[in-house]
């Protein structure tokens, strides 16, 4: 069965930073559509070097099930077969269930590659761009 996607995805490609501004919840099409726009990016960053996957979170980070499992391989994918080198998220302000998601993308980043949450979208940057400096 298919539904609608919930929620919508940007992608801000501004090597190293492969930013996704994601408006959830997300539910298996939306990672399908997510994982469509930024695998190709994902190609071109890897062969230029060194990059770190991000999200800037809104509206809501549940995330379904099936929508879950997509999104642990596509990092694995990342992380394997396209050089990303670490992953991070801001979650904006009032985004519904981000201290219930953090832990579990947590748990999946961390075992692949360094992983943090940010307040800013500022901070973040800079850990990113150091994280590849650090791998260069």
């Amino acid at each position: 069965m298919s539904f609608s996607i919930h929620g919508d995805v940007r992608l801000e490609a501004a090597f190293p930073l492969l930013i996704t501004h994601v408006r959830g919840p997300w539910n298996r099409e939306l990672t399908r559509r997510w994982a469509a726009v930024s695998l190709p990016l994902a190609h071109e960053f890897a062969e230029r070097g060194a990059w770190v996957g991000a999200a800037v979170v809104s509206e809501s980070m549940m995330c379904t099930p099936e929508a879950l499992s997509l999104h642990a391989q596509m990092a694995e994918r990342m992380v394997a077969e396209f050089g990303m080198v670490a992953a991070a998220h801001v979650a904006l302000p009032g985004t519904e269930g981000e201290k219930l998601m953090h832990p579990v993308f947590e748990s999946m980043f961390s075992r692949l590659c360094p992983y943090r949450r940010f307040e800013t979208l500022e901070d973040m940057r800079a850990w990113g761009v150091a994280q590849t400096g650090a791998r260069s």
